[in-house]
Formats: structure tokens, C-alpha cells, sequence
């Protein structure tokens, strides 16, 4: 649905504020006492209250703004204000919000966790790929905010990423067969193929490595 003209100044402004925190979150830190919240948290909390009680704001609106306040809390260092602003987007974009807190789960340090949250995102949406390549049109879209098909190859970017840095070469050719997956998903993409070709060239350096060491030893 269209938003209200009534509404619009308020997306402006909230839009505006977003953007300035994302780029001063230090600055954000630093100002807030150690007792309270960040100022500009606070700012972007009521119009997002606000947009609760207006049905004409979308779910992507909606999922957009509240994963932006938790990308803003998270480089703030609040992370209780960034767990509920996620726990938020999820309500409106599951596999958006799941993105996101497999990085965040990543950057603290948690890797397993963050493997965890991608893998079980990729088994969903696997499934529901392959559910509406078998049934001929009609359903509802799974995100606001991206298809199907772009959410799969999203997810199995990260998830290799991830595996890679946390498990090296044991995992190679599971690593491999996600990079051919994103692929098939999404040919047009040149992240798709930078991230592979990335991928083969760390594979090589490796490889490198070891032979080199190898000959050293002898």
C-alpha cells in the first residue's frame, strides 16, 4: 500500500537520523551516559513505535528500518538494542533479519553460532526453492525485501565465507559445492563470481604453501 502524505516527513526524518548514526556510531557511544540509552537510538524508537499502529507502512519499510537500528546498535557496542531490534525485522523478514544475525553472532565472536543460524537457513530456503519450482506459481513471496533466489545465494556466500575462515581447506569440497550452488541460483551476480574465484585462489595459495613446505623439508 502507499504511505500516507501525513507519514512521509516522518519516514524523512527517521530516514535522515538513521543514516547520520550509521555514520557517527562513536560519536553515538561516546554521548550516551553509561546508565542510558544512545540519544539517537532513542530518536529512531518512537517513529518505529509510531509505524506499529500505521498498516499502510509496508513490511519491507518496516524490516529495512529495524535492521538498520540494529546495524547501528551493533556498531555502537549496544547489543541488547541490537538483539530487539532484530528480534523486530524478523517479524517481517525472517531470512533478511537471519543474515544479519549470522554477522553479528560472527563479528562476537560466537562462530558456531553463526554457522548454525546460516545452515538452518539454508536447509529453509532450499526446501521452499524447490517447493515452488514443483508448484506452478501462486504463493505468497517468503521476503519483502528479495526473492527466493537471491536469499539462497546470500546465505550460501556467507555460510562458505564462514566455513572457509573456520575451516580451512578440511571442508574444501563442501565449500566448493556452495560456490556452484550460488551460481545455478544467480549466474548474472559478479559477487558470485568474485567470491568464487576468491575462493580457487585461496585453494592455490595453499596449496602453494604446502608443496613449498614439503620441498623444505626433504
Amino acid at each position: 500500500a502507499d504511505v500516507p502524505p501525513v507519514v512521509e516527513p516522518i519516514l524523512a526524518m527517521r530516514t535522515a537520523i538513521l543514516r547520520m548514526a550509521e555514520h557517527s556510531a562513536a560519536a553515538v557511544a561516546a554521548a550516551a551516559p553509561p546508565h542510558k540509552g544512545p540519544p539517537a537510538l532513542g530518536y529512531r524508537t518512537c517513529p518505529l513505535n509510531l509505524a506499529d499502529d500505521l498498516s499502510e507502512l509496508t513490511a519491507r519499510g518496516l524490516s529495512q528500518t529495524w535492521l538498520r537500528q540494529a546495524k547501528s546498535a551493533r556498531a555502537a557496542g549496544h547489543v541488547e538494542s541490537a538483539t530487539h531490534a532484530l528480534a523486530q525485522a524478523a517479524v517481517h523478514d525472517i531470512y533478511a533479519a537471519g543474515l544479519v544475525g549470522a554477522k553479528m553472532a560472527w563479528e562476537a565472536g560466537r562462530p558456531h553460532e553463526a554457522l548454525l543460524r546460516l545452515q538452518q537457513q539454508r536447509k529453509s530456503l532450499t526446501a521452499l526453492h524447490q517447493s515452488r519450482r514443483d508448484e506452478d506459481g501462486g504463493q505468497p513471496p517468503v521476503s519483502p525485501t528479495a526473492p527466493v533466489e537471491v536469499l539462497c545465494t546470500r546465505t550460501l556466500l556467507r555460510l562458505a565465507k564462514y566455513t572457509e575462515e573456520q575451516l580451512g581447506d578440511a571442508e574444501a569440497e563442501e565449500i566448493r559445492k556452495m560456490h556452484l550452488e550460488a551460481n545455478n541460483l544467480s549466474p548474472n551476480w559478479e559477487k558470485v563470481h568474485y567470491q568464487h574465484g576468491r575462493f580457487l585462489d585461496g585453494v592455490l595459495v595453499r596449496a602453494l604453501a604446502a608443496a613449498k613446505r614439503k620441498e623444505v623439508t626433504k
